[in-house]
């Protein structure tokens, strides 16, 4: 089983309402690929693929040429097709539930598949996506863990910004060393959250692959599209290890300045790299 991310760009008619298919690209004693699968009947959203939306497939289950389910740590990319006459594709993440062996896209600018463009148009004439690991600093403490604590503040109410906090459903991904994320998962705690000028504490919060360096780099960060449409401004995000957090935090993620117009409807994720605490 794998855990898909896919990212539609942020541009005028980017979205489509059309099938889009994806095959694996692994390696198992040579270059394999996988059967063609539509994740975007696992996402979370009700409708995938709009404008600037980031949809979270968990659980998509791809086989091979013979029928059986895929279950390579080393996917290398992925194949993409749709028949419609255009879709601009950001960004994907594809994650091993097994390992949690997490690789992504790394496109200079989003590319336009489909009809207009000739690209992707067809299973024959499937889009190529290489997919690598993400570098990150070798910073990396050798403790691992099963369970985080996130503490997230979201800004102050202002003049400009009246209504800065949120109801809505934020999900949470984080990354290590090594190559290896958490799953994306909702953070959930009782009462109101993401309230103006408040932090919220969720203990306990589960890496659901394999444990996970203590020392985290990179979080990936969306807010449910199709729930709701204010625009919540995250200040700052600390992750400290274990279930109710041992220790200080060793890393911050700034918000502020990494998400600026905060997350919407038009622009609901973000991908933020950490800062270094003394």
């Amino acid at each position: 089983m794998y855990e898909v991310i896919i990212v539609t760009g942020d541009a005028d008619n980017a979205g489509t309402d059309k099938r889009v298919h994806f095959s694996l690209i692994y390696e198992d004693g040579g270059e394999r690929t996988s059967q063609f699968l539509r994740p975007g009947q696992q996402s979370i959203e009700h409708n995938s693929y709009k404008r600037g939306q980031l949809d979270f497939c968990p659980n998509c289950n791809f086989k091979d040429e013979n029928g059986d389910s895929v279950d390579s740590g080393s996917v290398v990319g992925v194949n993409v097709w749709f028949t419609g006459d255009k879709w601009l594709l950001e960004k994907v993440w594809v994650t091993h539930n097994g390992t949690g062996r997490a690789v992504c896209s790394h496109l200079a600018e989003p590319v336009w598949l489909g009809d207009d463009s000739g690209i992707g148009d067809s299973e024959g004439n499937a889009y190529r996506l290489d997919l690598s690991p993400d570098t990150v600093p070798d910073d990396a403490t050798g403790d691992t863990f099963l369970t985080f604590t996130l503490k997230v503040t979201t800004q102050e109410a202002t003049d400009q910004h009246p209504h800065p906090g949120t109801n809505d459903q934020v999900y949470y991904k984080l990354f290590g060393a090594d190559g290896l994320a958490s799953q994306c998962d909702r953070a959930q705690a009782f009462g109101n959250q993401y309230q103006p000028g408040e932090t919220n504490t969720f203990n306990g919060w589960d890496v659901g692959f394999a444990p996970l360096d203590s020392r985290v780099h990179r979080v990936l960060i969306f807010k449910r599209a199709d729930i709701g449409d204010d625009a919540w401004r995250p200040d700052r995000l600390e992750v400290l290890p274990g279930p109710i957090g041992l220790g200080a935090p060793r890393n911050r993620f700034q918000l502020t300045e990494a998400i600026p117009d905060g997350l919407s409807g038009h622009h609901s994720w973000a991908y933020v790299d950490a800062v270094a605490l003394p």
